[in-house]
C-alpha cells in the first residue's frame, strides 16, 4: 500500500471533512467518533487496494519464455558487441581494435559453449 500512499492521502484529507461534517450533524458521541475513524481507515484501505489492483490490470501479460533468438548480423562498419566478440573468442581488449577495422567476411570456426560465456560482471564497493 506504500505505493498509494499520495491517494490515500487525498482521500483521506477529502474523508476528513466529511467525517468533521458527520460528527457536527450527529451527536458527536463516542460512539459516532469511532464509527467515523473505522469507516475513514476501512474506506482509505479500499483506495490503496483497488489502485492497486487497477495498475496490475493495466500490464501487459508477459509471454512465455522465448528461445534466444541467433544474434542478426551487424553491417559493415558497426562496432561489435559484446556478445559477438565473446562468441567470437575474441578478448575484450582487442575488441576496440577489431571495431576500427573494416567488417570483412570470415569464416570463424565454431567455438565449445563453455568459451562463449561472457565473465560474470563483479559490482564495485
Amino acid at each position: 500500500m506504500r505505493q498509494q500512499s499520495l491517494a490515500v492521502f487525498c482521500v483521506g484529507v477529502f474523508l476528513s471533512f466529511v467525517g468533521h461534517f458527520q460528527l457536527m450533524m450527529s451527536s458527536g458521541s463516542l460512539f459516532a467518533q469511532i464509527v467515523v475513524s473505522v469507516a475513514g481507515i476501512t474506506l482509505m484501505t479500499l483506495v490503496a487496494y483497488y489502485i492497486s489492483w487497477s495498475k496490475k490490470q493495466d500490464k501487459p501479460i508477459r509471454p512465455a519464455a522465448k528461445v534466444a533468438a541467433a544474434p542478426a548480423a551487424e553491417p559493415a562498419g558497426m562496432a561489435a558487441s559484446a556478445t559477438s566478440v565473446a562468441a567470437a573468442g575474441v578478448d575484450a581488449r582487442s575488441a576496440d581494435a577489431i571495431s576500427a577495422e573494416p567488417a570483412t567476411p570470415q569464416a570463424a570456426e565454431p567455438t565449445p559453449a563453455s568459451a562463449q560465456s561472457v565473465p560474470a560482471v563483479r559490482a564495485g564497493g
